[in-house]
C-alpha cells in the first residue's frame, strides 16, 4: 500500500490508487508485470522492483508496443475455433 508514496502525483495532483498496483501485478501493462510476493495473503514489492517495471514498460513504449501478446491458453482456444470452422466448411453435405 506504499507505493503509491513513492511515485509522483499525477497532474491532477492526485496519487495513483493502490487498484492501479494490484492490477500492474496481476494483469501488468503490455505484457509486464510489476514482480512480487505473497506472504500471508499480502502482496509485497520493492523500490527496485518498481523501478525494474517502469523501465520496461518505458521501453515497450518507446518501442511502439501496443498491447501484450495473446496469452498461450486463448491462443489455442482461436486454433482449435479455427480447425473446427475449417472441418465444418470443407465436410461433404
Amino acid at each position: 500500500r506504499d507505493v503509491p508514496r513513492h511515485l509522483p502525483a499525477r497532474r491532477n495532483g492526485r496519487r495513483l490508487h493502490i487498484s492501479a498496483v494490484y492490477r500492474w501485478m496481476s494483469r501488468g501493462v503490455r505484457g509486464i508485470i510489476l514482480e512480487s510476493v505473497r506472504l500471508g495473503g499480502t502482496a509485497y514489492t520493492s523500490c527496485e522492483a518498481l523501478q525494474r517495471f517502469a523501465d520496461a514498460v518505458g521501453r515497450s513504449r518507446s518501442r511502439g508496443e501496443q498491447r501484450s501478446p495473446t496469452s498461450l491458453t486463448r491462443q489455442r482456444q482461436l486454433d482449435q475455433a479455427q480447425r473446427r470452422l475449417d472441418d465444418e466448411l470443407n465436410a461433404k453435405p
